[in-house]
């Protein structure tokens, strides 16, 4: 009937993916040890404008049930506890109680926003959550499980870690050291009881999948099978995107296949974590290399949208035995170490362009550029993220060097690379506390980093606005910054694979947004999806 109609009205029937409103409060008024009364006011925006409500908590549910009686379809009435309670069959994501609710603690939720959004301080969150490097609605999943609903604590998990086993086996938790328990006795044993709900659904050999976005009919290839790699792909798929994953290796996994021993972390754990990815819709190419398989280019011209690079550093080069050869995964750029071993030795497996770009490094930067003048290069430019005053070179040094043609730029961060084909062109660097962009020539990039960044790179064309002098099939590619700016950097720990989940979840805002629906972030906006299978649990 609604194909019929659609087509005398000229259109065509999309599901879209469902909103569904969210409280996110826990404390009821009652609750609140002081209480303010107010006579004839029984409407939460006018109480609000009062200043009244509940004293303990500034941002708490005032519970006088204005959204309940705002609702247009019935669906929210008041708890026993004084908080909205939100019957997910009649809810039609209308919007209306977020839009009349003046503490802001029932919004509308998507598994897209639960996925490209993080929390706020403004959100009712426990320490545990807060601590969290994933950001696992931590209180929710142990609720389940004192239920005995395993299966929905498993999806409340798997919602931001898509390796609760793994996790499970070598997380450090940090969530427990900020339980409100430790001032009692002893803190809740929150990861134990993640690895019990995760080895339930193990034992049970039933896989338990958290809910996926539309199909958005979009591609995205993922390079890289560690762990930043399968998070990224696990996260891309739930999203609605079309994934694959390409990994240089026979098997999937990365560092916590080689690095991590078995007896912690059991390959069979390890692979079931792995599968579950699979199943998400995720697919996987082994033993296929970039640079000798396939390049950026042909990925973007085989109808991939966009490519996100996660190759990992020299810690997985030595893994997999690829040291004798300097690898440049991202066009032009290779790393410090490869630049000052196979520069110094004067190998032909080496070579750099006429403008030369360096990011970091101390004084190694400087031994860097003087490999690169004798290499040929025209200029070669060092940035620096600290000030003039903190450098770790000074302009005695430089004199010292003797080579001209050497700029040294400070409290500079690479912003994003352009490229034509395989060829790195130019680089642009943002200085982060005025955010002044500028953009200058660069055949060959050295980072002192001992790993490559992560990328998100996508076709020229599919951004709103070209940068001047350029012009398409350029290819862009942008470096992901975390919130303060900086360049994401691994730490080298257990608590990192964890941190390593959050970073590539975070890095679905960059695929998603500017390189597919081709939008500029806005604050509190998110991005559309109208595309969807007509099968999808409303939660």
């Amino acid at each position: 009937m609604a194909e019929a109609i659609a087509e005398i009205m000229g259109v065509k029937v999309e599901a879209k993916e469902p909103d569904i409103a969210l409280p996110g409060c826990y404390f009821g008024v009652q609750d609140a040890d002081t209480k303010f009364i107010y006579d004839g006011l029984d409407d939460c925006r006018a109480v609000a404008l009062l200043s009244g409500g509940m004293k303990i908590c500034t941002i708490g549910c005032l519970g006088l049930g204005t959204c309940a009686r705002a609702c247009p379809f019935n669906a929210i009435s008041m708890g026993p506890k004084g908080l909205p309670v939100v019957d997910e069959q009649k809810c039609t994501g209308c919007g209306t109680c977020e839009r009349v609710c003046p503490k802001h603690i029932i919004n509308l939720s998507s598994i897209t926003r639960r996925i490209i959004r993080e929390y706020t301080t403004e959100e009712c969150t426990t320490p545990c959550q807060r601590s969290c490097p994933a950001g696992i609605n931590i209180r929710e999943y142990i609720r389940q499980i004192s239920l005995g609903n395993y299966p929905r604590a498993v999806q409340v998990i798997k919602e931001r870690n898509p390796f609760p086993a793994v996790i499970g086996r070598i997380c450090p938790r940090p969530c427990e050291l900020d339980c409100r328990r430790n001032f009692i006795d002893e803190p809740v044993a929150i990861n134990y009881l993640k690895r019990y709900a995760a080895d339930y659904e193990k034992n049970s050999g039933q896989r338990i999948l958290p809910y996926r976005a539309p199909d958005t009919g979009l591609r995205v290839a993922v390079i890289g099978g560690g762990v930043e790699g399968l998070s990224t792909a696990f996260f891309v798929a739930r999203l609605g995107h079309d994934t694959t994953v390409f990994e240089a290796t026979a098997k999937l996994g990365g560092l916590l296949r080689s690095a991590i021993s078995a007896d912690r972390l059991p390959q069979e754990v390890l692979n079931w974590d792995i599968d579950g990815i699979i199943e998400m819709g995720v697919k996987m190419e082994t033993n296929t290399a970039l640079g000798r398989d396939f390049s950026i280019d042909s990925l973007l011209d085989q109808g991939f949208n966009a490519v996100f690079i996660a190759a990992g550093g020299w810690d997985s080069r030595l893994a997999r035995g690829a040291v004798g050869v300097p690898e440049s995964p991202i066009p032009g750029t290779y790393l410090l170490v490869d630049a000052i071993r196979f520069g110094s030795a004067k190998s032909e497996k080496f070579s750099c362009g006429s403008d030369v770009v360096i990011s970091g490094g101390g004084k190694l930067a400087l031994q860097a550029a003087k490999l690169g003048k004798d290499l040929g290069a025209k200029t070669v430019s060092i940035l620096f993220r600290e000030s003039w005053e903190n450098s770790p070179i000074r302009d005695t040094d430089l004199e010292n060097l003797g080579a001209d043609g050497i700029n040294v730029i400070h409290e500079a961060a690479i912003h994003r690379l352009v490229g034509e084909k395989d060829q790195l062109v130019q680089l642009e660097y943002i200085k982060p506390d005025r955010l002044e962009k500028t953009t200058i020539p660069a055949q060959t990039l050295i980072l002192a980093a001992g790993r490559f960044p992560e990328l998100v790179l996508s076709n020229l064309n599919l951004r709103p606005q070209n940068p001047k002098n350029l012009s398409s099939p350029n290819r862009i590619m942008r470096q992901k910054h975390n919130r303060a700016g900086k360049l994401l950097r691994r730490i080298n720990n257990r608590r990192s694979k964890v941190k390593s989940v959050y970073l590539r979840r975070a890095m679905c805002w960059q695929i998603t947004v500017r390189p597919l629906k081709q939008l500029e972030p806005v604050v509190g906006r998110q991005p559309p999806f109208t595309k969807s299978c007509m099968e999808l649990n409303r939660h």
